[in-house]
C-alpha cells in the first residue's frame, strides 16, 4: 500500500514534540483552575506523564499540546512563552474574602465579562448612532454620600414604593428587573458561560458585576444564586451604577464591622437600607410575637424578600440583638448562603435565551437587526446563538 507523501509529513508532524515551556502550562493550569488529573483525561494521558511536563523532562505530541490549550483555554502558541502577558481584568475586582483580594480569577469568569463588554460596546455605539438620551441613573450619585442619602436616592430613581413585594422572591426580582429595564439599565442572568451549559458559573467565585457607561449600563447576575441573594446584588450593583462604579462583586460581606470607605462595604449597606429600610424593619421586630432568633430571621427575610443573612446585619446594625446573638447565627448562616445555588436550566430555552441576554438588549439587537442597522450573523454573535435562532426569538419576543 502506497503512503502519499503528503500523509507521511502530517503523521512525522504529529509524532514530533511540542517544545512546551512548563511554566507556561503551570500557568495555564491554575488560570482555568484544573490539576494533574483533569488535564490527563482531557488529553488521555495519566497523571505521571502531566508531572513530567510540569517538570520538564518530558515533552507532549503537538496533539496532546493542542488538546491541553484547548482544555486550558488558551491560545496554542501561549504553551511556547517564556514571559507571560499581563492577564489583568478590564474592569475593577472589588472583591474580598476576609480583608484579603483574589488572586486568581477563572477563566468562565473572564469570558463571560468579555463578552459582556462586547455587548455593552456594540449598544453604546448603537445607541449613540440613535441619538439616545444618556442615563439619567447613571452617576447620579456619589459613593462619599451617606448610606441613607444614597439608598434613598437609588428607592425614588427605582420608583420601589410603587413595586409591591409579590409572595415570592422570583416574582419581586423579576419586578426589580422590569423597572430597571425600564429606565435603560440592561440586566442580565445567567449561570453559565455564553450558551455552553457544561460551563456553570461558581457563585463562591462571583455573584455579579456591573459595567458603567452613560447609554448602555449593564448588571450581570450570577443565576446559579439562590433568587433572594440575586435581589440584593441587583440593588448593590445598582449602586455601584449610582455612583459611576464598574466592577465585579463577592458576597453581602460584612456590613456591620467594616469602613465605610471600602467601596463593597458602603454597596452593601445602601442595599441592605433600600431593601429593609430601617423604620419598616422596626415596625416589624416591635409587633414580632417570636421568641426564637432564627424564626424571627425567617418571617422578616420573607417579608423583605432577602436572605435571612441580610436580616441578621440589619438587626445587629441597629443594636436589636446582642454581639453574641449576631454571631452565632452568622457563623452558621453564612456556610448557607455562600452555598445557596439555583438550577439555572429549567424552562423554556428562547426564555432562557432572553434572561441570559436581558429581554431589553435582546429586543435592542432584535430590533436593530431588522431594521437593517445590523447583520444577522453579527445579532447571533451578540445574543450568542446561530442565526436561525435569531429568527425563532423574533418570532418569540417581538
Amino acid at each position: 500500500m502506497m503512503v502519499s507523501t503528503q500523509t507521511k509529513s502530517v503523521s512525522l508532524r504529529y509524532a514530533e514534540k511540542a517544545q512546551i515551556e512548563p511554566d507556561a502550562l503551570r500557568w495555564a493550569m491554575e488560570r482555568s483552575r484544573i490539576d494533574a488529573n483533569d488535564l490527563a483525561k482531557s488529553v488521555g494521558t495519566s497523571h505521571k506523564v502531566i508531572t513530567s511536563w510540569l517538570e520538564g523532562t518530558r515533552k507532549p505530541s503537538f496533539r496532546q499540546a493542542r488538546l491541553a490549550a484547548n482544555r486550558t483555554r488558551i491560545p496554542f502558541g501561549f504553551l511556547f512563552l517564556r514571559s507571560i502577558p499581563p492577564d489583568s481584568l478590564p474592569i475593577p475586582d472589588f472583591r474580598v474574602v476576609s480583608g484579603t483580594e483574589y488572586e486568581n480569577i477563572s477563566v468562565d469568569l473572564r469570558d463571560v465579562i468579555h463578552s459582556t463588554l462586547r455587548k455593552q460596546s456594540w449598544l453604546s455605539e448603537y445607541l449613540t448612532m440613535m441619538d439616545a438620551e444618556e442615563s439619567d441613573f447613571v452617576g447620579a450619585g456619589n459613593i462619599s454620600g451617606s448610606v441613607d442619602d444614597l439608598a434613598i436616592g437609588i428607592s425614588s430613581a427605582l420608583r420601589l414604593s410603587t413595586i409591591i413585594r409579590p409572595s415570592k422572591p422570583e416574582d419581586y426580582l423579576r419586578s426589580l428587573v422590569q423597572q430597571s429595564e425600564q429606565m435603560g439599565i440592561n440586566v442580565l442572568r445567567s449561570g453559565i458561560v455564553g450558551n455552553n451549559t457544561s460551563r456553570g458559573l461558581d457563585v463562591n467565585e462571583f455573584r455579579g458585576f456591573a459595567l458603567s457607561d452613560k447609554y448602555a449600563p449593564f448588571v450581570f447576575l450570577n443565576n446559579a444564586d439562590s433568587k433572594r441573594a440575586q435581589i440584593f446584588t441587583l440593588i448593590h450593583e445598582f449602586c455601584h451604577l449610582w455612583c459611576k462604579q464598574s466592577g465585579i462583586s463577592d458576597t453581602i460581606g460584612n456590613i456591620d464591622s467594616l469602613s465605610s470607605e471600602n467601596y463593597e462595604t458602603k454597596c452593601n449597606r445602601v442595599a441592605a437600607e433600600v431593601l429593609v429600610p430601617d423604620t419598616d424593619l422596626f415596625h416589624h421586630w416591635k409587633n414580632s410575637k417570636d421568641n426564637i432568633l432564627v424564626e424571627v430571621l425567617e418571617r422578616l427575610a420573607g417579608i423583605f424578600k432577602v436572605s435571612r443573612l441580610v436580616i441578621l446585619f440589619k438587626l445587629r446594625k441597629n443594636n436589636l440583638i446582642s454581639q453574641q446573638n449576631f454571631q452565632e447565627c452568622y457563623d452558621q448562616l453564612n456556610i448557607t448562603y455562600k452555598n445557596d445555588q439555583n438550577n439555572t436550566e429549567r424552562g423554556d430555552y428562547y426564555n432562557n435565551i432572553i434572561v441570559r441576554n436581558g429581554r431589553l438588549f435582546t429586543k435592542t439587537v432584535l430590533n436593530a437587526t431588522f431594521n437593517q442597522h445590523l447583520l444577522l450573523r453579527d445579532a447571533a454573535s451578540l445574543l450568542e446563538i446561530t442565526p436561525s435562532q435569531v429568527i425563532n426569538l423574533s418570532d418569540r419576543l417581538l
